[in-house]
């Protein structure tokens, strides 16, 4: 089991799976009995469900993925269009919006574009797009979605990269996902974390997390560092504060 989460109403219990063979996300009521999902629902569980579906028989014979969005055990409320390569999205903890991503539809060569936007969870109505392009001439790197604070709108983007034998971190990035721009990120989070691992190299790949109030949790091995992210600029907790040495 990777992560357990409740629905905005507190009403149900989320859990995302993983095995070397698949990974699944499951769900139960608070009185213990199941909650019947469809494949390939998100984690966690929102207000509204979201399923992604692959298609292999595109144009060209190219893999794509949609989201759609429903009630659970009602109609379909809304689809996303076809979008070549994944599409992967983040339901906001108060259940009425979610973060989605995914590769710029006409990047046909590196670097490769991600693209963010905020979607409305009941209506479907999307906002403006990011657009992030890697910072690296790695041909596997690219911008994920790290953290997402519980309305929403602020964002941490993470530059990474893996394969076969390793991954990479190359750092952070802040972004308000309301007006699609990124926001000023201090050195020490942007590329302070940076790091590589895997294949022999056994160091923590950090954890982050938004909390009810905003301020943002890197989990850095043993270590727990506080960000307080103020609008528009992120001053630093003093270092007593960050449990740093």
């Amino acid at each position: 089991m990777v992560a357990l989460a409740f629905t905005p109403d507190g009403q149900a219990l989320s859990a995302w799976t993983q095995s070397e063979a698949r990974g699944e996300v499951r769900a139960w009521r608070l009185n213990g009995t199941p909650l019947p999902l469809p494949a390939g629902t998100v984690f966690p569980l929102s207000s509204v469900l979201l399923t992604r579906t692959a298609d292999q028989g595109g144009p060209q014979a190219t893999h794509r993925e949609r989201l759609s969005a429903q009630q659970p055990g009602g109609p379909v409320l809304w689809q996303t269009p076809w979008r070549r390569g994944s599409l992967s999205a983040w339901p906001a903890a108060d259940g009425r919006s979610a973060a989605l991503w995914s590769q710029h539809p006409n990047s046909q060569s590196d670097p490769v574009i991600t693209q963010f936007w905020r979607v409305a969870l009941h209506s479907g109505q999307a906002g403006p797009t990011l657009n992030m392009a890697p910072t690296t001439r790695d041909p596997n790197s690219g911008w994920t979605l790290a953290a997402l604070r519980g309305d929403g709108r602020r964002a941490l983007l993470q530059e990474s990269t893996g394969d076969g034998c390793g991954w990479g971190l190359y750092g952070f990035a802040l972004a308000d996902l309301f007006t699609a721009q990124r926001l000023p990120t201090p050195p020490g989070l942007a590329s302070g974390y940076a790091r590589r691992g895997g294949c022999g190299f056994g160091v923590p790949l950090p954890q982050t997390t938004f909390d009810p109030d905003g301020r943002l949790l890197v989990q850095d091995g043993n270590r727990l560092d506080w960000w307080t992210i103020a609008q528009g600029v992120v001053p630093r907790v003093p270092a007593g504060n960050r449990g740093e040495p």
